[in-house]
């Protein structure tokens, strides 16, 4: 019988290995020693901070040109940085999302960016903290616009004489604006859920809602001439059109 294959333990992967794998990640990646100063900083962190190769190893990161902010524009102090935090704290910071700008780039740069402390080979203490961080500037540009396109609508939607409101598939209201609880006689409140049907006048509630319910179910727009009463038992005619969303 033959002697068994000797299992021999893997070996640990050289720093020259390492370093391959670490510059073939998208992600930007850094360390910083003890003193917070820049030991290694990935291609792709160069890449995504506009640096030269090199330009900041052996700075000490708080040194470093950038200007930070955070989502609402409000200036960060660089020792806010998840880096540093991790730095000074031994434990794990962020993940969060910064904008960075400087003279030479002044274009906000947005970063998602999260940092973990490098422990000490004696066990005791932080020996630096590695970082992760990645480009988030398209996405934070598109949640911004959005921002700003919700909130166009809402001042529209809030200054307009015409009564706009919004419902679930099931008709119950989930919003309306000043101007349709003006118009039906009721309060934001009252407008909410079916509320807005309960002021139909009621000959035409029964016909409103099976109208609404097949117009919902088929997937077709709602355009129908009713009339609400309103709490002073005036009756008021109105045009209501409405799509499914």
């Amino acid at each position: 019988m033959s002697d068994p294959a000797v299992i021999r333990p893997p070996k640990a992967p050289t720093p020259g290995r390492l370093r391959q794998v670490l510059d073939a990640l998208e992600e930007g990646v850094a360390i910083l020693g003890p003193d917070g100063v820049v030991e290694y900083v990935n291609g792709s962190g160069e890449r995504i901070l506009h640096l030269a190769p090199g330009e900041v190893l052996g700075c000490r990161l708080v040194d470093f040109r950038w200007e930070i902010v955070d989502l609402e524009g409000h200036p960060l102090p660089k020792e806010s940085l998840p880096s540093l935090l991790a730095l000074e704290s031994g434990e794990p910071a962020g993940p969060m999302v910064v904008g960075m700008t400087s003279n030479a780039v002044p274009e906000l740069t947005w970063v998602e960016v999260g940092a973990w402390p490098l422990r000490s080979s004696r066990g005791k203490g932080s020996s630096g903290s590695v970082t992760s961080f990645r480009d988030v500037t398209a996405r934070v540009r598109a949640e911004q616009a959005l921002h700003e396109s919700e909130d166009r609508y809402s001042t529209l939607t809030q200054s307009v004489p015409v009564g706009i409101f919004h419902t679930d598939p099931d008709g119950a209201a989930v919003w309306v604006n000043p101007a349709m609880a003006d118009i039906i006689g009721l309060s934001f409140e009252e407008s909410l859920g079916m509320g807005w049907t309960r002021a139909l006048h009621p000959d035409d509630r029964e016909g409103v809602v099976e109208a609404w319910r097949k117009a919902s179910e088929a997937g077709e727009p709602y355009v129908r001439e009713h009339r609400y009463v309103l709490p002073d038992g005036q009756v008021r005619w109105v045009m209501c059109r409405a799509v499914r969303m």
